[in-house]
């Protein structure tokens, strides 16, 4: 069942990355409408996982909160950078982030430093340098905002995944669904509230575009946040999980920009790649 949990992780990773690439190629504005619809349809999808049968309890406030701010700042953050630049680079770097939580189990819960976790960040670097090695003459495909925005996606979706292991770890598993529909309805009032402010008049040439789309990049991630928790619900270890999930994240990203979107990589910019690859898995072992 593990696996099955696995392959649905990586499978609704992909319908996200191509929902927020296929509005990007259609729409001029209209982000946070996007973003907003897209998590209207995460909570509505862990009501349904639910059932209507919800226990809240104040404990879990904290956790929402914090994993609420983590949350739109990735949301942000990647959706703003696969607009900015490369898919594949943006989903690549994305997939780094999950060294956040490794280095929180390294500093806060004893993990040890293995051997793996030291070669692991060397390729890292190696995989860094490669993705924004550049000849003269060729295009820039890394700027600046791109960075600013990958940065923010890079934190955000690290921390994500911290909260929600500290989460199930202080309930025992416990609280899954309110746990997220709290945090998510957090990131929706901030969002609908942006998007009023920032985009006025974006938001109803966008909407044909923004709602369908949106909707089905939310239950993307609805669904794999459900199945990363039922995963760790599961007690599936983390050395197999993670690597797994980062690499199948990134593979099938890479996929969709070089076949679907045609993007076209330096030679260097693809070795970066599949070193990135590499990297998270042992980082992640």
């Amino acid at each position: 069942m593990e696996y099955v949990f696995l392959c649905g992780v990586v499978l609704m990773q992909g319908l996200q990355v191509f929902s927020r690439k296929l509005y990007s190629t259609h729409a001029a504005g209209g982000a946070y409408a996007f973003s907003m619809f897209s998590v209207l349809a995460a909570v509505l999808f862990f009501l349904a996982v639910s059932g209507g049968e919800l226990n809240f309890t104040p404990e879990v406030l904290v956790y929402s909160v914090f994993f609420a701010i983590a949350y739109a700042t990735a949301l942000v953050g990647i959706f703003f950078a696969i607009k900015t630049g490369p898919l594949s680079l943006s989903s690549l770097f994305e997939a780094f982030s999950l060294i956040i939580p490794t280095f929180y189990g390294l500093f806060f819960l004893g993990d040890e430093v293995g051997a793996l976790l030291v070669i692991g960040l060397l390729i890292l670097g190696a995989s860094i340098f490669f993705v924004n090695f550049e000849k003269r003459g060729e295009e820039k495909r890394i700027t600046p905002i791109w960075i600013l925005y990958i940065l923010l996606a890079f934190v955000g979706n690290g921390m994500c995944t911290v909260v929600q292991k500290m989460q199930q770890d202080a309930f025992a598993g416990a609280y899954k669904s309110e746990f997220m529909i709290v945090a998510l309805l957090m990131v929706l009032a901030v969002l609908l509230v942006f998007s009023l402010v920032f985009e006025r008049r974006e938001i109803l040439p966008t909407l044909r575009y923004s709602v369908p789309i949106g909707l089905m990049c939310g239950i993307g991630n609805g669904a794999a946040n459900f199945f990363v928790m039922m995963l760790v619900t599961l007690k599936m270890p983390a050395s197999v999980m993670y690597p797994l999930i980062s690499a199948g994240g990134i593979i099938i990203s890479y996929l969709l920009s070089r076949f679907l979107y045609k993007e076209k990589l330096s030679v260097w910019q693809n070795v970066g790649v599949l070193l990135g690859v590499l990297a998270v898995v042992l980082l992640n072992l």
